[in-house]
């Protein structure tokens, strides 16, 4: 289990440009939910979203010296995969909840129905911790043009 560093022990490092995580290079990896997501609103327009935690676990269609490369500290020590956690958001209005439903219905696989009974999106939701899943990771530029993210941009279900 990771553990998180004492607060202490970080403030008590000299800074270095070089503690800056790198971005997982593009590709295909299998990625665990964990833990419920978090509810909240965008920033600029206030609109809800759901946003998912999830951890990869394998890496599948990555450049193996790229990987090694991102997951490389500047002080040569190497992180393990699972700690390149990513963030998964699903904005809830009309026009874009089908993107939530086709995650948790195809991707994650959850059952819609129970005993003739439809389940509501938030049952669904209850669902998703310890689910896996296949995103395939994709670079985006922030607005300003300085920073390189890595995004999950599409996902599929993990092949039994």
């Amino acid at each position: 289990m990771n553990e998180k560093p004492n607060l202490s022990t970080i403030l008590d490092r000299v800074p270095s440009p070089d503690d800056k995580p790198k971005p997982l290079p593009v590709g295909e990896y299998i990625f665990f939910i964990k833990g419920l997501p978090n509810f909240g609103k965008s920033t600029k327009k206030q609109t809800d979203f759901v946003e998912f935690n999830c951890e990869p676990i394998q890496a599948l269609t990555v450049d193996e010296d790229d990987l090694q490369y991102a997951l490389t500290r500047g002080d040569g020590t190497v992180k393990p995969l699972s700690s390149a956690m990513r963030r998964l958001t699903f904005y809830i209005t009309d026009e874009a909840v089908w993107r939530l439903d086709s995650f948790m219905l195809n991707a994650l696989r959850i059952e819609p129905q129970e005993d003739d009974e439809d389940k509501t999106r938030n049952q669904l939701i209850q669902e998703t911790p310890g689910r896996t899943f296949i995103g395939t990771i994709s670079h985006v530029t922030s607005e300003d043009g300085t920073q390189l993210y890595a995004n999950i941009s599409s996902w599929a279900p993990v092949k039994d």
